[in-house]
């Protein structure tokens, strides 16, 4: 028997056991680590802040483009009796 792989000086039997025991404990932690790293990237947003600023840009400019058509004196304020409603 190999003394270094054996120093506790175990019977066959019972070396085999705890190398069984640690083989299933690292297997069980990697197994869990793997889950945990999937269900964070699932969590995770897929869309990049580039396009994310992308399209609010685009939402500002439909909203000033609407603003525009409503607000038919340039006055910057709507109010009812200065709305466009003709278009």
């Amino acid at each position: 028997m190999n003394s270094s792989r054996n120093s506790e000086k175990m019977t066959i039997g019972e070396f085999l056991y705890k190398q069984n025991q640690k083989y299933k404990e690292t297997k069980e932690k990697l197994v869990e680590d793997e889950r945990r790293k999937l269900k964070e990237e699932s969590s995770k947003s897929f869309v990049q802040e580039k396009s994310i600023l992308l399209i609010e840009k685009i939402k500002d400019q439909v909203f000033e483009e609407i603003f525009s058509v409503l607000d038919n004196n340039g006055s910057g304020n709507l109010t009812p009796n200065n709305l466009n409603q003709k278009g």
